[in-house]
């Protein structure tokens, strides 16, 4: 009986593999390629056994011979494609659809397969190219037309992805994901009217595409309609109930509400629908934060951090929250060690040499979210107005999602205005560094929507940190903080803090007061004691030690801006249990900013917060003719309320323990005549004091820019 010859091996091989027999199949084909060392169908058989059994390297030793003997097979090369691609190795799989789609230039399959790899590699350009020589085999297919949209989108091509999603649309008009596309694309072009529409018609088209309802609350919350954002929401957890993003996203809309302890369920059924889920992890402990629960809320961002590693944010959220609490230096330094570990990026810095452009002028960039009516914004306020004059050109690069009456006032002084909202760091960085910048200045530390991992591409020579809060990043790659001699004194103990410190020649703060009436010359009657500034800073010791001056001043009540009912209990039960009676405490919500004025008028004695100051809210109270009291600590964040008393000329209400803190109040309070000069003269006192002087301010920013521009 004759031996089987290599031609019947392989019609058994591929009978066996037909029918799904792989080992058998697998068999025969060495069988053959023992008689015939050199069958290439053999080895391509091989490969392809071996690539469906999952040996994905095995499948690559087979068919690369194969492909040296033909370097044009298109199906050694798409199986060779696939081999690669199931070893992880993207790029090499890459090459192979590459030249594929070239040995098959008129076979749209393997120009699709080419291109849907290319997006997977985040090799847009080719994808890009792949994409139209796809659409040019098949136009009348929406699909292509809608990848390519995408492509052209995230390639920073709205008007051209545009063109190309309509054109799909009008392929294929029943397509939500592709009206859910052309809703960020009118994003990105500023059309937000066009945008919800598209997120609209998404929404209806498929009631259960989690990604449009995102994409429709998030654009309502931008534009300021919290209350339509949050039904939004609501009917979409209606819809999804299982959908952990929209739990999240409701919680955040009723955060921004000021709904906070109605956020928090929809946190917790988050993470009961998934428990590592990081952004409700996240999300969950900025709520305890607004509740006044800072070591829940730092607990909550470490958990957040582990499950997203690589979100920086989450990890800023962390060293902003361990600032509020009365934490060991060892904690926060820990937390920047981390920092500078997990997000130096490995692509090549933007560094130039410190070489000036302009000799006789600087160019300062100033790079932060809060270009608006916020606190930063309105400290900024004056250095705006006396740049020019001074020698500064001023670059802005700004974050801010939506622009306000005080953005454009704020515009108005500025050299160069670059809106970046949307941007990656890569972009901004390299536009930074196109500008030949002196000094790039980042305005925003560790506070929500920070880019603090834009300066890690070092894309200016000097880069320094300022007003976010009186404090540092320890971001390595800003070497440099600015403050000033009541917030680091020079013979301060070593400071939290690794910077080197830019001491102003003026104080850390230029306030710019709100156009108002003349406070009122006296009191609502009833002594208040009172304190309107952010509840995350309202630590237990700050509480015990009001409770301490409200026992000393029976009289008297307090004024606290609470907006959570949950942190009201909190403070009540603590009160409480000092012998504070409940009906002494007046609780008050978000005010309208005319509003929050006039109450601070009322308020005979401001106190202020610690560890933790205040800054803004005691500026204003001064502004309105109120007293503030601030207790200084060993920190610059302890020591803001006073570099601002001080500024303010009102240094005898600094002090330096809770004891000092507590009897300087209770004077303050009894103290009917000097309350009532005070409000009869602080006003003017101010107008002539270093806090308001925003000529020297801003020459002592100045010269302080130029010494870091100057340095080797």
């Amino acid at each position: 009986m004759s031996l089987p010859s290599v031609a019947d091996l392989l019609s058994r091989a591929l009978e066996h593999h037909r029918n799904g027999r792989l080992t058998e199949a697998e068999s025969l084909c060495r069988d053959a390629l023992e008689l015939d060392p050199t069958s290439l169908e053999a080895r391509q058989r091989l490969g392809l056994v071996a690539l469906q059994t999952g040996r994905a390297d095995a499948a690559v030793a087979w068919l690369e011979p194969v492909l040296a003997h033909d370097p044009q097979s298109a199906d050694t090369l798409r199986l060779l494609a696939q081999a690669h691609t199931r070893a992880g190795r993207i790029h090499q799989a890459l090459t192979c659809l590459r030249r594929r789609a070239h040995a098959l230039p008129d076979g749209v399959d393997a120009w699709i397969d080419y291109a849907t790899l290319g997006q997977r590699a985040g090799v847009a350009a080719e994808a890009i190219t792949a994409y139209r020589q796809a659409i040019r085999l098949r136009p009348d297919q929406a699909a292509l037309h809608a990848n390519l949209g995408a492509l052209l989108r995230l390639s920073g091509e709205p008007a051209a992805a545009r063109t190309c999603l309509e054109t799909a649309l009008s392929l294929n008009p029943a397509l939500p994901e592709i009206h859910a596309l052309l809703g960020r694309v009118w994003q990105d072009l500023g059309d937000s009217a066009a945008a919800e529409q598209a997120y609209r018609l998404a929404c209806k088209a498929a009631p259960g595409l989690v990604s449009a309802h995102l994409d429709l609350g998030n654009l309502l919350l931008l534009s300021g309609r919290v209350a339509e954002a949050v039904m939004v929401f609501e009917e979409a957890v209606a819809t999804c109930p299982e959908s952990a993003d929209l739990h999240v996203s409701l919680g955040n809309a009723l955060r921004s509400a000021g709904r906070t302890d109605a956020a928090v369920p929809s946190f917790v059924h988050a993470l009961t629908l998934a428990p590592q889920h990081p952004a409700a992890l996240n999300s969950l402990a900025n709520a305890r934060l607004n509740q006044g629960r800072p070591v829940e809320a730092a607990a909550g961002f470490r958990a957040a951090t582990d499950a997203a590693p690589g979100e920086p944010s989450y990890l800023s959220n962390l060293i902003l929250a361990l600032h509020y609490e009365d934490v060991p230096t060892l904690s926060l330094r820990e937390a920047f060690a981390t920092w500078n570990q997990r997000f130096t990026p490995s692509a090549a810095p933007h560094v130039r040499a410190p070489t000036r452009v302009t000799p006789t002028r600087l160019r300062v960039g100033l790079i932060g979210p809060d270009f608006r009516d916020h606190p930063v914004g309105r400290f900024l306020v004056g250095l705006f107005a006396h740049a020019r004059t001074c020698g500064l050109d001023l670059f802005v690069y700004s974050d801010v999602q939506r622009e306000d009456p005080l953005t454009l006032r704020l515009r108005s002084g500025a050299a160069i205005w670059r809106p970046i909202a949307g941007l990656s760091d890569e972009t901004v960085s390299r536009q930074i560094a196109s500008d030949q910048l002196d000094v790039l200045v980042d305005l925003a530390l560790h506070t929500s929507g920070n880019r603090l991992p834009l300066f890690a591409r070092r894309p200016a020579p000097a880069q320094v940190s300022y007003l976010g809060y009186a404090g540092g990043t320890g971001v390595h790659a800003i070497p440099y903080r600015i403050t000033d001699s009541v917030l680091d004194p020079p013979d301060a103990a070593p400071s939290l803090y690794p910077e080197k410190r830019v001491r102003l020649e003026s104080p850390y703060w230029c306030y710019t007061p709100p156009d108002v009436m003349t406070p009122p010359l006296h009191g609502a009657g009833t002594l208040a004691f009172g304190c309107l500034g952010n509840p995350c800073k309202v630590s237990p010791r700050t509480l015990d030690a009001w409770a301490s001056i409200l026992k000393r001043m029976p009289g008297a009540r307090f004024v606290l801006h609470a907006t959570s009912e949950e942190q009201r209990r909190t403070v009540l039960a603590r009160w409480s249990a000092s012998g504070i009676a409940s009906d002494r405490v007046d609780f008050v919500g978000r005010l309208p900013f005319p509003d929050y004025l006039a109450l601070c008028a009322r308020i005979d004695v401001m106190l202020d917060t610690f560890p933790f100051n205040g800054a803004t809210t005691t500026c204003d109270a001064l502004w309105m003719g109120t007293p503030v009291v601030t207790c200084s600590g060993p920190h610059p964040f302890s020591r803001s309320g006073a570099s601002i008393l001080q500024a303010a000329g009102l240094g005898e209400n600094i002090t330096y323990s809770i004891d000092e803190y507590g009897t300087r109040a209770c004077a303050l309070a009894e103290s009917c005549e000097r309350r009532r000069e005070l409000r009869a003269g602080l006003r003017e006192q101010l107008l002539g004091a270093p806090l308001l002087d925003a000529p020297a301010f801003t020459r002592a920013f100045a010269r302080a820019m130029a010494s870091l521009a100057d340095q080797p």
